[in-house]
């Protein structure tokens, strides 16, 4: 419906995309009006996959990312 969801189960997995340290895993916290807060702490630069899962009821959705992290 487009309505901000503050009761999700939000969920981060993410490593390396050509070395393997993980996968690392983060419980983001709700932060109000539909905003979760998840800190993810890169181990170095290079590119990294995240998959985000944003659950409610028996709804479920992941999104996909790729980041670079320079340090």
């Amino acid at each position: 419906s487009g309505s901000p969801v503050g009761d999700a189960d939000v969920t981060l997995q993410y490593d390396m995309t050509v070395m393997e340290h993980g996968p690392f895993q983060l419980i983001a916290v709700p932060t109000g009006r539909g905003h979760y807060l998840a800190p993810v702490e890169f181990a170095m630069s290079g590119d990294f996959w995240i998959n985000v899962a944003i659950g409610s009821g028996s709804d479920e959705s992941v999104v996909n990312l790729l980041v670079r992290a320079k340090r």
